[in-house]
Parts: C-alpha cells; sequence; structure tokens
C-alpha cells in the first residue's frame, strides 16, 4: 500500500503492484498459512484445487471431483467468458494448469511432469533440472485474435523447481509466480507449493526446510485496499503445524484428506475479500 505502484491490468479496475517480490519461508517456523485471517477452509480448497490440477483437470467440474470449491473458479468459466476463447462453458483450456501439469503433448508423446520431476530427483538429486512449469507458448501466445489462445487464465502459477541436498537430506522448492493476487489468490497459492515441497520430500526420503517464494507481479485490487486495512490491523501470530499422512508413498494417491492443521493454528477471523472477477 505504500510504495506500490499504480496500475490498469485488464480487469478494468486500478491496483497497486511492486514488481519482483520475493518470500522466503523457513519450514521450521510453521507452515506459510496467514494468522491475520481465518484460512481453515481455504486450506483444504487450495490443496484439492492443485491435486486436481496435477492430474491433468481442465474443467471446473474435473477440478471439483478432488475438492476444489466451485467459487474458485465459477466466474472465469462462465459460457460467455469461455466463448471467448473459443472453449466449452466450464472449460479452462488447452493451456491451462491442468494440460501442463499433467500430460502435456511433446514430439516424445504425452507425459506427467510430476512423474517426470521425481524419476529424475532419484536419479540425479544433485542435478538442477528438476523443474516444473505450467507455461506453455504454444497455447499462450497473445493474439490479435484471441481463440488463438485456447486459454481463459492464463497461468499464474506453477513455475518450480526442486532443489535437493543429498549430504543435509533436504529439499527446498523454489517457485516463480508470475501474478498474484495477495489478498485471494495467492494465499492459497503459497499453501499449494509448501504442499508439495513437502510431499516430494516425503516421497524422496528428504525433509523439507525451505519455500522461496518469488512473484513477478504482486497486486492488491483497489476494490480491497479497506480488506488490506482490516486485515494488517489484526494481530499476527506463529505459523501453525501442517502434516501429510506419510502412509501415502504414490503422488497421485495423496487427496486434500491427507492434509492435517493441527490445533495450534491461532488466526484472525474469517473475511471475504472482494475481487473485480
Amino acid at each position: 500500500m505504500e510504495y506500490g505502484e499504480i496500475s490498469h491490468p485488464p480487469q478494468g479496475e486500478e491496483a497497486k503492484r511492486l514488481s519482483g517480490v520475493q518470500l522466503r519461508y523457513q519450514m521450521e517456523n510453521g507452515f506459510p498459512l496467514m494468522t491475520e485471517r481465518n484460512l481453515t477452509l481455504a486450506l483444504g480448497g487450495s490443496n484439492g484445487e492443485i491435486i486436481g490440477m496435477t492430474h491433468g483437470e481442465r474443467t471446473l467440474n474435473g477440478l471439483m471431483k478432488y475438492g476444489c470449491p466451485e467459487v474458485f473458479w465459477k466466474n472465469w468459466v462462465t459460457p460467455e467468458k469461455c466463448a471467448i476463447f473459443g472453449l466449452p462453458p466450464g472449460d479452462l483450456g488447452d493451456g491451462s494448469y491442468g494440460p501442463q501439469f499433467g500430460k502435456p503433448k511433446c514430439e516424445g508423446g504425452e507425459f506427467s511432469q510430476i512423474e517426470a520431476a521425481l524419476a529424475l530427483a532419484k536419479a540425479f538429486p544433485d542435478t538442477r533440472t528438476i523443474r516444473i512449469t505450467t507455461w506453455r507458448l504454444v497455447e499462450l501466445l497473445l493474439n490479435a485474435d484471441p481463440k488463438k489462445r485456447r486459454t481463459v487464465v492464463a497461468p499464474c502459477h506453477g513455475d518450480f523447481t526442486v532443489v535437493i541436498n543429498r549430504e543435509r537430506k533436504t529439499l527446498k522448492i523454489i517457485h516463480r509466480q508470475r501474478s498474484a493476487d495477495l489478498l485471494v489468490g495467492w494465499t492459497g497459492n503459497v499453501t499449494q507449493y509448501a504442499w508439495m515441497g513437502m510431499v516430494f520430500a516425503h516421497l524422496l526420503g528428504y525433509t523439507m526446510t525451505e519455500l522461496v517464494h518469488y512473484i513477478e507481479d504482486a497486486h492488491i485490487y483497489k476494490r480491497q485496499y479497506e480488506s488490506f486495512r482490516e486485515l494488517f490491523a489484526n494481530q499476527t501470530k506463529p505459523f501453525p503445524t501442517v502434516t501429510i499422512d506419510e502412509t501415502v508413498t504414490d503422488y497421485f494417491s495423496f487427496r486434500r484428506e491427507h492434509l492435517f492443521l493441527g490445533n495450534d493454528y491461532d488466526c484472525g477471523p474469517k473475511m471475504i475479500i472482494p475481487t473485480p472477477i
């Protein structure tokens, strides 16, 4: 609010933004779930969303099967919005998270980025190329004709690298986020990649020690300014304990019910924060 520059994004509303923000979360300090407001339900919903996406789901109904709340996407995939990109109602499109996390097409056929990253980490843990991305130019390059994009929302997150230290038996996630609505979407995104790191560490036999979260465009919309002031008048408290079910030994068997929020989540009240969409 103090240093953000005024911008006028396509959503049609003034926003304040900061470019190139880096946040570092030491996992020994707890799980990075905001404490100034109650995000208990949002934690489970965000977890269900990322699980659905990494299973390759590209529709709202498909994401909801994994526990993603309808409200996360329903205003983005209306018949009117999908028609702009030549897509049926409820379809996020070819270049959305699901097709890229799940089975992106390449010269050698289709493959799962999650499976490939885990296999690479097991075979060559010291490599610098254990990287996953949701940014696929062929579906996302903007054209004068929007139907050529074939994607309702260009992915804002999902570009991350796994960094392993074999001697210390530790694992870090370095996540790069293109765009972050700080008061709504991003609060779930940071928990999604903390969870992803915990799962990767569990499956590979390491301990997750840090989430490095880099944001290219961190913003707050004008209609959120008052919510921002209310939110940060609330007391900041220690991060809570979050654990996963370590009896699950296959990534694709994880579901949102395998994520457990500890009783030490001491947080502020529930808040409904508006967005332009």
